[in-house]
């Protein structure tokens, strides 16, 4: 990853570019730099982009924490076969 500021380096170089797209939420470290662009270019911002795959990721973390996955993937790893608090009935409830 670079730094805030690299997205900004070649923006005194864009003299036709309409539309500059952060790809965060905010548009804090883009915003010092505007000067260097063309009167009534657009900013926007990536709000609301990456909602759904987080709350995707956040759910299947917790189901795989919940279904003992990352202590069986460490017994699994050291061959010391499945770990005691991970073995559960297949009619659980999950």
């Amino acid at each position: 990853m670079q730094g805030p500021t690299a997205g900004a380096l070649p923006l005194p170089y864009m003299r036709n570019v309409q539309v500059v797209q952060t790809l965060s939420a905010g548009v804090d470290s883009i915003l010092p730099h505007l000067g260097q662009l063309p009167p009534g270019v657009r900013l926007c911002n990536a709000r609301g982009v990456h909602e759904a795959s987080t709350a995707e990721l956040a759910l299947t973390l917790i189901l795989s924490s919940l279904r003992g996955i990352p202590a069986s993937s460490a017994a699994r790893t050291t061959r010391s076969g499945t770990p005691a608090s991970t073995r559960r009935s297949p009619t659980a409830g999950y």
